[in-house]
């Protein structure tokens, strides 16, 4: 059998090519074909009726909207809205661009959905918008750069699934220039410290120094809510109130004048020099009542040849008046004092008649220096008839430039303990006060060698941050307070070692309460639960066969010596709702004028109430 040659097989190919074309092409025309009938079609629905138009005139086609019935209807399904939004803008001139950061910060009281944090970066635009924010009272803070801190408080609970807008007006920061002069030489004070404050509470100090020719710059605050403070150890402070906004390129001039130089000795009635006395310049007089001591005085005290010294006094109109003061003497000249005058003068200091105990404490740290910042807490147990009673603290944050700190105390022995921040704690457990009398301690502040940490939650277990924390040390009287981080951890640095903690909320809002408080170990991390405060209500009645007792106190504590609260009523019905940031046992005593108090001693019970009865009040002999 003969081969087929090479021209009858390529002939060959290009008929069955041929043919596969075209079944392919008839195959692709029959699937654009009309379907059958019987089978289901694609819908055209008319957006719109055409207007009716008049006889003869061309009807335009109407717009379809194609709908296919080969896929079952959608189902339609309601979502419950819970949040809201927040849309900030800025309004007026800004000469710069607008850089910076928004932070909205909202809480859930009712702990559904937890406390919330949010940012926003602002580039160069007029608003920004916060979604899914907490339906409750939020805060909103926007810092821009070369623009004032923006901040403000308000409530989303009317705003579900709506959006509210907070409106903010921009005000541009600017830079203070200003040159110090002496106003008698008119030259340059150079080392002058210089403070740019604003009546804003949450806006911060701005600091500067002025250099050797006397200049400073002093950045950056908005006008008009500034004010300027001088300070120089050769000048009395200077306060200046800006009444308009300088201009960038002009240095205002600050002049300072030198102040008057007192000298002196305090001696008693006899003549003979007395130590250890306080001498002060009065911060405010009154010319026909007592003198009203300065809140940032900067006072020495007399030697032991009861002299003293003290430097660069401004000159107060009518008159200047010094003050030498022990607690248990005190004694005063009156000066009419000028700028620049030196003047030496002798305060004669009395007795004063059942004068309080005052505390003296001589305070170093390790290295010899001495602590120029104490705090001083002194405990005072009172006790109440029929068992148990509260305690009451003095807290004293007193400045000295050498060291020795005073506080006053009541009579008798109670506890006191003396710390400054970063150090450890210094504990007296016993310490005699008597009238007219001075109690001398000394003590050396060294770097604390414990500290109590941990992590601090609500119910839910969202952390808490920014709440305050208390530690008390009920064995030796003591307590400090720390903030929770915005992760809800906390350390307290100022710690006694050897001591056992309870732990509660200092916020006085009412809102939270560490729960429950009980005594924790040092050395390892402390895991605090934050609930509501429980609503407790006590009922009752005053006996009215006293007439004149219309007016009584009560004390709620804790525990016999711990968490007082104090309150008046008033007719002879007691009806008294409060918060209780505890439960368990509760001390409630009842006083009035005149009568011996009453004490009850209850077993409380969250959200509960507590009948009294009436209370019989008897007369003190």
């Amino acid at each position: 059998m003969q081969r087929p040659s090479w021209v009858e097989v390529a002939v060959t190919a290009v008929i069955i090519a041929l043919i596969v074309f075209v079944l392919a092409r008839g195959k692709a025309s029959t699937a654009h074909a009309p379907q059958d009938q019987s089978r289901k079609e694609r819908v055209v629905t008319p957006a719109r009726h055409a207007a009716p138009h008049a006889a003869g005139e061309r009807v335009p086609p109407a717009l379809p909207q194609v709908t296919d019935t080969d896929e079952p209807p959608a189902q339609t399904q309601t979502l419950k809205v819970t949040h809201a939004s927040v849309r900030i803008v800025f309004e007026g001139d800004a000469p710069r661009p607008l850089t910076g950061k928004a932070q909205l910060s909202a809480e859930d009281r009712l702990g559904v959905s937890g406390w919330q944090s949010l940012s926003m970066p602002v580039e160069h635009t007029r608003s920004v918008v916060f979604t899914d924010v907490n339906p409750c009272d939020c805060s909103v803070i926007v810092r821009l750069s070369s623009y004032m801190e923006m901040r403000t408080n308000f409530s989303l609970a009317a705003y579900v699934g709506q959006q509210a807008t907070v409106v903010f007006a921009l005000e541009p920061q600017w830079t203070l220039r200003g040159v110090i002069r002496d106003r008698d030489t008119s030259d340059s004070v150079q080392g002058a410290h210089v403070n740019l404050h604003s009546t804003d509470p949450y806006v911060r100090t701005y600091e500067a120094f002025s250099d050797g020719r006397g200049e400073f710059d002093c950045a950056e605050l908005a006008f008009p809510r500034a004010r300027v403070t001088i300070a120089h150890p050769w000048y009395p402070t200077q306060t200046v109130s800006l009444v308009q906004q300088p201009p960038d390129a002009d240095r205002l001039v600050f002049t300072l004048c030198r102040g008057a130089r007192i000298t002196g000795r305090v001696t008693d009635e006899s003549g003979s020099p007395v130590a250890d006395h306080e001498v002060y310049i009065a911060g405010r007089i009154d010319p026909n009542g007592p003198f009203f001591p300065s809140g940032d005085k900067e006072g020495t005290h007399s030697d032991a040849s009861g002299s003293f010294t003290l430097e660069h006094v401004a000159p107060r109109k009518p008159f200047t008046r010094v003050i030498a003061d022990s607690g248990c003497s005190n004694g005063y000249a009156d000066l009419a004092l000028e700028t620049g005058d030196e003047r030496d003068v002798t305060l004669i200091v009395r007795s004063i008649t059942n004068a309080p105990p005052v505390l003296k404490v001589t305070a170093r740290f390790t290295n010899g220096s001495p602590v120029r910042n104490l705090d001083i807490r002194i405990v005072n147990v009172e006790r109440y008839a029929g068992g148990g009673a509260f305690r009451s603290a003095r807290h004293f944050a007193h400045w000295s430039d050498d060291g020795v700190h005073y506080a006053q105390a009541d009579p008798g022995i109670v506890p006191v303990t003396v710390w400054c921040e970063n150090y450890a704690p210094v504990y007296f457990s016993n310490l005699l006060f008597k009238l007219n009398c001075t109690t001398e301690v000394s003590v050396v502040m060294a770097p604390p060698t414990a500290e109590l940490v941990g992590h601090a939650e609500r119910a839910n277990g969202t952390p808490a941050p920014g709440i305050d924390l208390v530690a008390s040390a009920a064995a030796c009287e003591f307590e400090t307070t720390t903030s929770c981080d915005q992760n809800g951890d906390f350390a307290f640095k100022s710690i006694l070692p050897d001591t056992a903690y309870s732990i509660r909320s200092g916020n006085s809002d009412g809102i939270e309460v560490a729960e429950p408080a009980q005594p924790v170990d040092l050395g390892q991390p402390v895991r605090v639960v934050l609930k509501p405060y429980s609503a407790i209500t006590f009922w009752g009645s005053i006996s009215n066969t006293l007439k004149a007792v219309n007016t009584v106190s009560y004390i709620i504590s804790h525990t016999p010596v711990e968490h007082p609260r104090f309150d008046s009523l008033y007719g002879t019905d007691l009806k008294l709702s409060i918060n209780a940031p505890w439960s368990g046992d509760c001390y409630f005593y009842v006083t009035a004028a005149g009568c011996r108090p009453k004490s009850y001693h209850f077993n409380l019970k969250p959200d509960e109430d507590v009948d009294l009865g009436t209370i019989w009040f008897e007369k003190e002999e």
